[in-house]
């Protein structure tokens, strides 16, 4: 024919995804993610393929998955999982939503529950955080400013005969002691804990609990604690160890200190500081720092 242009292309041997490499993030981005048990370090990028490296997971069991974000803005963090295998994230494939807040770092907690009915093998995972500022939607295939979009492969394994906890929460949290409950009807647990960050295994383990919470004592105030969690079904043996949770003891008692205002003198000032103010002066005020942990006493009454 005359005039017509031959043009050639090539399709993919097994298809593909959408591609989503957002033209830029926000300071450092995300810079950890924790699957499972598994951590992938990330750098200062808008996309990275972690696909060469496969996740077990569980039918049934509460997925860990921990994002750090490093980026100085609300963030909307996005998970998809490509379960039916057919090369697109759809909307009933979007396993969890969740906006983290500004404060850098700040890890946001992901974690969600895999669907006991979840295909086995493998399939193909994303991650997409993006800037609150964009006001996008749920987008696997977002490619506009102020995102970061990060891919893995899962392995979904059938689910075990004895199931760990369904959900835990914390409270009657004190400087040294703290309640841990959980919500499961196995035989009896375990629990593993420590100082955060907790890499399973190298804690302190409490086994033979036979109710659905238990206190830890002797605890240290002021400071984060991982735990992690496992049910006993007897003859059906031991479910997978779930977490790492985490939560963060009360303050101990601050000791008495006097400031006599009459020379510069910088002290930290504790976390747990409440502002008190007890002045005739209507511009006495007491200021806490929090970037650099010192405090400002004020009073314009000098004399």
């Amino acid at each position: 024919a005359v005039g017509c242009i031959e043009q050639s292309f090539m399709t993919a041997v097994n298809g593909c995804y959408c591609t989503s490499v957002p033209t830029s993030n926000d300071s450092l981005g995300v810079t950890n993610v924790q699957l499972g048990t598994v951590d992938f370090p990330n750098g200062d990028v808008t996309y990275f393929d972690y696909t060469a490296t496969t996740v077990d997971l569980a039918q049934g069991v509460p997925t860990n998955l921990q994002v750090t974000l490093s980026t100085g803005y609300t963030y909307n963090t996005n998970v998809w999982i490509d379960l039916n295998d057919n090369y697109t994230f759809e909307s009933n494939e979007l396993f969890f939503q969740g906006e983290a807040p500004s404060a850098t770092p700040t890890v946001q907690d992901a974690s969600f529950l895999m669907p006991v009915n979840a295909a086995l093998g493998l399939h193909r995972m994303r991650i997409g955080a993006t800037a609150t500022y964009i006001l996008s939607p749920p987008n696997p295939c977002f490619n506009n400013y102020g995102g970061i979009t990060l891919d893995f492969m899962v392995n979904v394994l059938p689910a075990p005969a004895c199931f760990p906890p369904s959900s835990t929460t914390v409270t009657n949290v004190l400087a040294n002691t703290a309640q841990i409950n959980w919500v499961s009807n196995a035989t009896s647990y375990s629990i593993e804990y420590g100082y955060a960050p907790l890499i399973q295994g190298s804690g302190t383990v409490v086994s033979g609990i036979t109710t659905n919470f238990t206190t830890l004592a002797n605890l240290e105030g002021q400071v984060d604690y991982n735990y992690y969690l496992r049910s006993d079904c007897g003859v059906d043996g031991v479910s997978p160890w779930i977490g790492p949770f985490v939560f963060k003891t009360a303050c101990d008692a601050f000791v008495d200190f006097t400031e006599n205002f009459e020379t510069e003198e910088t002290i930290t000032a504790p976390e747990c500081w409440y502002t008190l103010i007890n002045s005739t002066s209507d511009f006495a005020s007491i200021q806490d720092f929090p970037f650099n942990g010192n405090i400002e006493m004020y009073n314009s009454d000098d004399a």
